[in-house]
């Protein structure tokens, strides 16, 4: 109320009364016949009345005095965040919510919140009486809104109004309850809500959880569910929502359950997993000397799951003295803590802390699970974080699906919380940052010896000595190493104090398990903060000439220019404690400005690709019917299942485990020659050739692991003394076969008879039976696993052997005579004698002779133990595929803009040259989704077609540069003689060659006529080829006139000293060679790994003009590429933009080691480019790719799109995910793709057809 007189009406109110006084006004003026002058005035202000109410921003209006803000019309409520659009159809408040802070509780399982009972009291959910629930809901009702569990509100079947719980004999409403009623309850225990954290950057930022009631005003979950909602406990607030109908709470917990979520779809790595307390917990629990009696061990087994499940205790690791179990113990069992379990765990990692020889480290960091148990290792973040799919959580959803997975988190969670709290126990103080009288003494050290050397190679650079690094001046030379120096400094002191610190320190178990900190961390606190540095360099000179007042002008010692040389420990100097901060205050900045930018970039995706969708043909298309993708990400897998990298199935991990849980000792093991056989033969069953076309690189991995696998396996039968029996027994066994199959098998024994030219009839029986047994699998498996215990009467005694490999080297049948495959048989027979000679010298018995086979044998592979392997992997093939209606647009612009959040520095030094920065992090990707004509740091990648010759190298950098004539000539000065006055030109013909330039005096007159005015007199075009003259006899002189059409009439001699002195000002910039919007071009040593190989040279370019560089003679045009995409769309067409802008952004985000899956960079360059331009994600790009008038409306220009459609009588079909939302429709994507028609009333008999004939 203004001053508690009148009203305040809305200014749309205000307006409308105007319009219709003013009209009355205007009717009743010229009625009367008023001056045309009078009514023209009323005119005028009724316009501008209806101006304003349509909008109250039109621009030339007056404001009404004292209004701060103009008149808010018709399209200010339409537009902005706040407008109709935004603010209450795209988004709207709710009911049934609630809001409070946050806070950890550990004995919640991972899929559970806990609500206060205040909010369960508040928030309802409305039940249908049943048979099965009237008695629950009676209890309810008698209990009213005031005690937990209550209800507050009856709707009766039939009748139109509602029972307040409030009011009234609740006991006699109880009574009355029928089945139909329902019953606004309170919220109760196992109830799903949606919980959800702003900013909603990704869908796992809202899950469904099922609900605990508890007492207290705060939310509590599960710590490990932190990382996908970003969530701390430092004062953050939480959403929650109630659904309030069976379906919605249905989609919930099957599509957006904790469960169904633990991993994220940007790139399959698992996001809810065990963090800080728990990883530190598990890191000292499983030390090595860790130990339990039975009463401590029970206690600590019975706490990870209440006593509440059946858990079988493995014998004590020690037995004697005293039986004792290790921690090991307790996490083999929180995987699997009883024989009814059958979850077979098992993977081999290296974490933080391993050093060599993987199981024998002497740190414990080489983790092995064997089947759920642990074998060695400490656990740290690498076994049970996030981020990492060679981790524990990932396993066992992979291999045994995300329920046992959240069981085993579930376990760990109360395991480690309860464990740490009441057993071991944790904390960190002064003193384990107190540095060590050695730790100082190496810090003084190591500081000095950085000091010596900067100011050594300060020292150079004073003088002039400093080596030049590619493509720098001396200054830029000296910084970039003194950056590398001073940099390297903290590592060292960090490294030195991870030395020097006991092994119970608090912050280096902290930074060994990977719970929290660092090396750098601990190195900042105790030894060094180092070097700060302010845009990527050191700290620049703000005042006249240096840092700060304290240091002498232009100092370049490290302290002047940002090195911090003490400890938080130790304290900070007045100048350093300037420097920190204003390193600190740029990352302040940099979040500060980036939030905004993200979030505005985000939007942008969301609103681009928000409508794109999996189909049921799997082509990808958007609410129009446009194909975008004809098969998505071209194989049509889901990237949340990509176990590998980029694959479906971790082909490595799973056959060791399938060679655990299946051994299969007793069948043959599988030759090389035969494993590679098979996998050429398996690729062409029907149920894998089903799986085409997109499934054949899939088929071709298979077939090429399989080869691998047979690689390794010949690798080491080599290695045990089975030299190049893989050929021989393939020969050999593919003869025989060959020989049974043309049943020729009388005239081979003949062959093999009269090889041996005085075999007997017995000899010969002898050796066929022995070749026959060759050829089965029985006699292959010997060749492979020699049976200790076979009592086998046909076996080949030694005696045998010896006699027939005498008689085979007597003879001399090594050398001639024999066929190939019975060479191969007595190759065997030397192996086997080999072995034998070696077991009777070393005193071994047969049995161990086995065992050494069998040792020197881990790749052993039978034919059950491929086929699992096969039936398996086209198992997690089929599960990876993509679902139609699978929102697949929406999950691909979160995954893209949700990391943006952690890209911190803008620029970046490009592939090791120091001076040529390049535009990383959010500016690069904005340039990127803008489509941008201008980019910042345009950089064009040229191979070379001579790689390793440097000095073809300067030859074609020279044609690439552009070169000025005032950088190569001696002089250009004026002569005036009696009758004529002309500039005379020199070469420097000796910096000519010295550049490995090609210019000669004529190439530069040609350049000079063909030159363009490029300063602002424009004297260069009047110019003619009399006025440029060669000098015959000297081949580096030129002698321009000064052309006599210039500022005056013909023979003014005025005019000529004008015109001479601009061609003087002019002619220095004329471009003589080179490409003039190449701004330098810099050569770059790509490092090789081959020692003997020379250097591999490029070119990097910095500027435009990539079809120019790639026509330069010298350059491999196949190999040159630029990060530009809209010259790269230009050059090379629209494929290679394409291309172009998903591996730029793959290259923005592993800069900052953000891995994002191929699939969703190829739909973001395919939305870009499918209307067969480089549209850019923007207010115009997207209106161009779309149709809807209430998407775009939603999105910005409001008022524009909705005027402009009315003009043309637009229509909209209400297909998009916008305008749905926006009209209240169920959108067609997921759960509403299909729509479901059923006939509901009596069944029409089908009326015969008549015949048509």
């Amino acid at each position: 109320m203004d001053g508690g007189t009148g009203s305040n009406e809305d200014d749309i109110t205000v307006k409308l009364q105007e319009i219709v006084q003013v009209n009355f006004a205007l009717r009743a003026a010229l009625q009367k016949g008023a001056s045309l002058k009078m009514v023209m005035e009323d005119w005028d202000f009724l316009q501008i009345q209806v101006a304003q109410l349509m909008n109250g921003d039109t621009p030339g209006l007056v404001k009404p005095p004292g209004a701060k803000t103009g008149t808010r019309g018709l399209c200010q409520r339409l537009k902005g965040k706040q407008g109709r659009f935004r603010g209450n159809l795209s988004g709207k408040r709710v009911d049934f919510s609630g809001r409070t802070v946050i806070s950890p509780d550990p004995n919640l399982r991972i899929d559970q919140v806990g609500v206060p009972e205040h909010v369960a009291k508040t928030m309802t959910y409305p039940e249908k009486v049943t048979r099965y629930n009237i008695e629950k809901l009676r209890k309810c009702v008698v209990n009213g809104p005031n005690v937990h569990p209550g209800a507050n509100i009856i709707r009766i079947e039939g009748q139109k109004f509602t029972k307040n719980l409030l009011y009234g004999d609740r006991a006699s409403l109880a009574d009355e309850l029928k089945i139909g009623d329902i019953v606004e309850r309170h919220m109760e225990d196992g109830d799903i809500v949606l919980f959800n954290r702003q900013p909603s950057l990704h869908k796992m930022s809202i899950m469904s959880h099922r609900v605990k009631v508890m007492p207290w005003r705060t939310f509590r979950f599960n710590e490990c569910v932190c990382s996908p909602y970003n969530a701390d406990f430092d004062g953050d607030e939480m959403n929650m929502h109630l659904p309030q109908t069976e379906e919605a709470r249905t989609e919930a917990i099957t599509l957006m359950g904790v469960e169904q979520n633990l991993i994220t779809p940007r790139n399959g790595e698992p996001l809810v997993a065990a963090t800080q307390d728990f990883l530190t917990a598990s890191y000292l629990l499983t030390q090595k000397n860790i130990f339990f009696n039975r009463e401590q061990f029970c206690q600590v087994i019975s706490i990870m799951s209440d006593a509440n499940e059946h858990i079988e205790m493995p014998p004590p690791a020690i037995v004697l003295p005293m039986r004792l179990w290790t921690g090991k113990q307790v996490i083999s069992l929180l995987v699997k803590p009883n024989s009814q379990t059958k979850v077979l765990a098992n993977l081999e990692l290296k974490e933080r802390n391993y050093t060599s020889n993987k199981y024998m480290c002497w740190k414990d960091g080489y983790v092995c699970f064997r089947n759920s148990e642990l074998i060695c290792g400490n656990l740290g973040k690498k076994t049970l974080g996030d981020g990492s799919k060679q981790g524990l959580f990932y396993v066992l959803i992979r291999d045994h699906g995300s329920h046992e997975a959240a069981r085993c988190m579930n376990r760990l969670a109360k395991l480690c919380a309860r464990w740490l709290g009441n057993f071991k126990g944790f904390s960190i103080g002064i003193d384990d940052v107190t540095p060590s009288v050695e730790l100082a003494k190496e810090k003084q050290k190591l500081l000095q010896t950085g000091y010596d050397a900067a100011n050594r190679s300060i020292e150079d650079y004073r003088h002039g000595k400093l080596s030049l690094k590619a493509g720098c001046n001396a200054i830029q030379s000296l910084e970039s190493e003194l950056n590398g120096l001073l940099g390297k400094l903290r590592e060292t002191a960090g490294a030195e104090c991870m030395r020097t610190l006991p092994f119970h320190n608090s912050p280096r178990i902290m930074a060994e398990c990977g719970s929290k900190g660092s090396a750098l961390n601990i190195s900042q606190m105790m030894a060094c903060v180092g070097q700060q540095s302010v845009s990527g360099k050191r700290v620049p000179e703000g005042f006249v000439n240096r840092t700060l007042p304290h240091f002498l002008p232009h100092a370049l010692h490290a302290s002047a220019k940002g090195f911090v040389a003490n400890s938080f420990y130790s304290g900070l100097t007045a100048t350093e404690f300037f420097f920190h901060t204003m390193g600190g205050r740029e990352g302040l900045v940099d979040t500060a400005v980036k939030t905004a930018e993200t979030g505005y970039m985000a939007r942008r995706l969301m609103k681009a690709l928000e409508d794109l969708s999996c189909q049921y043909d799997q082509t990808v298309r958007n609410s129009e019917g446009s194909v975008v993708q004809f098969t998505y990400g071209d194989d049509g897998l889901n990237p949340a299942y990509m176990e590998g990298d980029d694959r479906p199935v971790d082909f490595h991990r799973l056959l060791e485990h399938i060679r655990n849980t299946l051994p299969d000792r007793e069948s043959p093991a599988l030759l090389p020659f035969e494993l590679r056989r098979l996998g050429k033969q398996v690729v062409q069953r029907p149920q894998f050739q089903a799986i085409l076309p997109t499934g054949r690189k899939f088929l071709i991995e298979i077939e090429e692991f399989l080869g691998a696998v047979a690689s390794e396996i010949a690798a080491n039968r080599t290695g045990c003394g089975i030299e190049s029996m893989d050929k021989e027994v393939k020969t050999y066994a593919l003869k025989l076969e060959k020989a049974f199959d043309d049943d020729e098998a009388a005239s081979v024994l003949k062959s093999k008879s009269n090889a041996g030219g005085e075999t007997k009839k017995e000899k010969k029986i002898q050796i066929s039976t022995k070749l026959e047994k060759l050829a089965k699998p029985q006699g292959r498996r010997r060749l492979i696993k020699v049976d200790a215990e076979s009592n086998d009467d046909t076996e080949d005694s030694d005696e045998e052997m010896s006699l027939d490999l005498t008689t085979y080297k007597r003879k001399g049948l090594d050398k001639v005579g024999l066929p190939e495959w019975e060479h191969a048989r007595f190759k065997t027979l030397e192996a086997r004698a080999e072995w034998s000679k070696r077991a009777s010298k070393e005193g071994t018995s047969e049995k161990e002779e086995a065992s050494w086979l069998l040792s020197h044998n881990v790749c052993r592979i039978t034919v059950q133990q491929v086929e699992k392997l096969l039936e398996v992997s086209l198992y997690k093939y089929n599960r990876a595929g993509m679902e139609p209606g699978e929102a697949v647009g929406a999950v691909g612009a979160q995954s893209i803009s949700e990391p943006g959040t952690q890209m911190t520095l803008k620029t970046f030094h490009f592939a090791g040259v120091a001076s040529m920065n390049v535009t990383l992090g959010v500016p690069r990707l904005k340039e990127i989704i803008n489509a941008s004509k201008a980019i910042s740091t345009p950089i064009i990648t040229a191979a070379l077609v001579c790689k390793t010759d440097e000095r073809s190298a300067r030859i074609v950098k020279g044609r690439i540069e552009k070169t000025t004539l005032g950088e190569i000539a001696v002089h250009i000065k004026e002569v005036f003689a009696r009758d004529q006055a002309y500039l005379s030109v020199k070469l420097d013909l000796t910096a000519i060659e010295q550049l490995h330039l090609n210019i000669t005096a004529r190439s530069v007159r040609n350049s000079i006529l063909n030159a363009v005015g490029i300063g602002p007199r424009g004297v260069l075009r009047l110019l003619k080829e009399q006025h440029v003259l060669l000098n015959a006899r000297c081949p580096d002189k030129l002698r321009l006139l000064a052309p006599p059409n210039y500022k005056g009439a013909k023979g003014d001699t005025r005019g000529a000293y004008f015109a001479l002195q601009a061609l003087k000002a002019e002619l220095p910039g004329v471009i003589v060679q080179g490409i003039p919007t190449v701004n330098r071009a810099v050569i770059n040593y790509e490092e090789v790994q081959d020692a003997d190989a020379a250097n591999s040279l490029h070119l990097l370019v910095e500027g435009y003009g990539l079809a120019e560089v790639m026509g330069i003679p010298g350059v491999d045009g196949l190999h040159t590429t630029s990060n530009h995409i809209i010259e790269v769309e230009k050059t090379l067409g629209i494929e290679a933009a394409r291309e172009l802008i998903s591996s730029e952004v793959n290259y923005i985000m592993s800069a900052y080691g953000i891995g994002i899956d191929r699939r969703h960079l190829m739909l973001l360059s395919d939305i870009m480019t499918f209307k067969g331009e480089v549209l850019g994600i923007t207010r115009f790009g997207i209106a161009k790719m779309k149709e809807s008038v209430l998407m775009l409306a939603s999105f910005e220009k409001t008022t524009d799109h909705l005027f402009d459609a009315a003009v043309h009588s637009r229509t909209d079909a209400i297909v998009g995910v916008s305008e749905c939302i926006i009209m209240g429709i169920p959108i067609p994507i997921g759960t509403g793709i299909f729509k479901l028609l059923r006939q509901v009333d009596k069944p029409r008999i089908q009326q015969r057809q008549p015949l048509l004939f």
